[in-house]
């Protein structure tokens, strides 16, 4: 398996390398966005940085707006809790109320 070669798994590359593996994806905007100040970075899977470009090419706006709601809707444990238990326990399995925490 490619992923546990030490040799293969350890592609040290400048962040502009990086980027031509991204497509139309900038990744270099991507990092000056979120604040990360990165010459170089080690990309374990190139091939993952290949077929997410194909992925961001092929997928519509409305498609990525709708997968990142989602998944900041799943994953914000406090403040959401109760919309996360609205959505996923009373309206797709009919669950009336919420189980106590500490059981």
């Amino acid at each position: 398996m490619q992923s546990r070669d030490a040799t293969k798994s350890y592609n040290k590359m400048s962040v502009a390398e990086a980027n031509t593996l991204m497509g139309d994806f900038d990744l270099s905007a991507y990092f000056e966005a979120v604040g990360v100040d990165a010459q170089e970075l080690i990309v374990r899977q190139p091939s993952y940085f290949e077929k997410f470009a194909d992925i961001f090419k092929n997928t519509g706006l409305t498609v990525w707006q709708n997968y990142l709601k989602f998944h900041f809707v799943s994953n914000y444990p406090k403040d959401l809790v109760d919309l996360k238990f609205n959505f996923y326990s009373i309206t797709l399995r009919g669950v009336e109320e919420q189980a106590p925490l500490w059981k």
